[in-house]
Order: structure tokens, then sequence, then C-alpha cells
């Protein structure tokens, strides 16, 4: 008989070398990855808002009315106002709803905002009363009655 010892301990061993050596594990490796990558993709996809699939414009409109406002508009503000532009193209009102359209005028919305930090150095006077000066103050308007003095010529 033959006294040759296997290379193997199991069964199982032998079977997971067949399929290294046929490249069956680099075949399902690669199906794994394309699975993903189709995943993925569907999962961003799921994320456009549906106002988006039915009228593209409505994005471009979004995208234009945020960059004039240079990111200081709230979102309902934002929101409300693309509804009034394109309010006869979409014909159901809760695809306004959509929690993935707030979601993007969101982000956008802040993206630009970074673009255009603020300048606190233009609000140190905010809420001051001016101080004015003696000189500064015209001495006809301390009289209340300095209108109904006639003339002087």
């Amino acid at each position: 008989m033959n006294n040759k010892k296997s290379k193997f301990s199991s069964v199982e061993d032998v079977v997971q070398d067949m399929r290294e050596r046929s490249g069956l594990v680099a075949y399902l490796d690669k199906v794994r990855k394309a699975a993903a990558i189709l995943q993925s993709a569907k999962t961003a996809q799921d994320n456009t808002p549906v106002v988006f699939t039915k009228n593209p414009t409505i994005k471009n409109t979004l995208e234009n009315y945020i960059r004039e406002s240079r990111g200081n508009s709230t979102v309902p503000a934002i929101l409300e106002k693309i509804k009034e532009i394109h309010r006869s193209d979409v014909a159901d009102p809760a695809d306004w709803e959509d929690e993935n359209l707030v979601k993007f005028i969101s982000v956008m919305n802040a993206k630009e905002k970074e673009k255009y930090p603020k300048n606190d150095a233009e609000y140190v006077d905010l809420g001051r009363a001016p101080r004015l000066q003696d000189k500064d103050i015209d001495a006809e308007n301390t009289d209340a009655f300095h209108s109904l003095m006639p003339a002087s010529k």
C-alpha cells in the first residue's frame, strides 16, 4: 500500500487548497468587491432628493440661490424660496418634504458659508450709541422753539 503522508490534515484543507489553485477564491473576492461598489453607488443614488430626479433644474436653481446668499439664509427660507420658484415643476407637495433634500440644502449652505468667514472686527461697536462731542452738535437743534422764531437777516 501507499504509505505517503498527506500534506493536508483534513478534508476542508484539501477543499480550500483546490479553491485557491483553481482561482475560485480570487473570483469570489472580485465578485464581492463589485457587489460592494454597486451597493455604495446605489446608496449614494438613494440619497438624491426626489425633486432632483423629477426636475434636475431645481438643483441648479438651489446652487445659484445659495451661492448668491453666500450661505447666510436659513434652510427653511431657502426651501421656501425654491418651492416658490419651482411650484409648478413638482406635482406632489410631499416631495418637498424629503429628508434628503433638507440635508442637501444644509450641507451646501454650510459649505458656501465657509467660503465667506465673518469678520468680527466690523461688529465691535454694534449696539452702542454714537458718542458726539459738543462741537459736533448744531446749536440750532438744541432749541425746540428755534424754528418758530422769525428768520434773521
